[in-house]
């Protein structure tokens, strides 16, 4: 389609306070504004809306009624959405499963969409299933990338149990780690945690803070 850029490249995520997948036509002359796709958080998603334009593009669908499709398409439930938690906490709901690579993903929206909005950020992580030989390595080195990208941990399960050992070995404070074993724990912990963040800055006198739970 001649009229319209097929080509995009990825404006980071949190740069700029920007909160959702953000694409700038690559070929354009500078006059086509970005595309922000309102309801995708993370910058992982680019794939996915790229292959989409691709294949209208082949099956004659505009650029133009693909995109507008496209900027408000809602992910579908326990896929990195965007929900409203307790006492004002923004969930990021990505659990519907997970591996190493989706996990390494959504930690990397955490750590830009808290730094973009200055807000504490708790990841809340469980067992990573089926990986066979590889489960313990993968448990270690997403504990390590937690404590890089997180304010806060909760995990959920044994096999989590080495995700909050590696975080702490990484360099989190083991106060600001919690294990548990069942989905009650968790949500409790992630909502102690949610609580003491907003306490800690209502005493340093700033304003509270609205958490981040991945």
């Amino acid at each position: 389609i001649a009229d319209h850029p097929v080509r995009y490249r990825v404006l980071p995520l949190g740069a700029e306070g920007r909160q959702a997948l953000t694409l700038a036509p690559a070929d354009a002359d500078g006059r086509t504004p970005p595309i922000t796709c309102t309801h995708l958080h993370g910058d992982h998603w680019a794939g996915a809306v790229l292959a989409a334009l691709t294949v209208g593009q082949t099956f004659g669908v505009t650029t133009s009624d693909a995109l507008e499709a496209l900027r408000e398409l809602l992910p579908l439930p326990g896929r990195m959405r965007w929900l409203a938690g307790d006492d004002g906490a923004i969930l990021l709901d990505d659990s519907h499963n997970a591996v190493p690579a989706s996990a390494a993903a959504g930690l990397a929206v955490l750590r830009a969409l808290g730094a973009a909005r200055r807000a504490p950020r708790i990841a809340v992580l469980g067992d990573l299933l089926r990986l066979g030989t590889l489960e313990e390595e993968a448990h270690r080195e997403l504990g390590a990338l937690a404590a890089t990208c997180a304010d806060y941990v909760v995990t959920r399960g044994v096999r989590a149990e080495r995700i909050a050992e590696a975080a702490v070995s990484a360099g989190l404070e083991p106060a600001r780690v919690a294990v548990t074993h069942t989905v009650e724990d968790a949500a409790a912990a992630a909502r102690g945690f949610a609580r003491l963040a907003r306490d800690q800055a209502g005493a340093g006198g700033a304003d509270p803070l609205t958490p981040l739970i991945y």
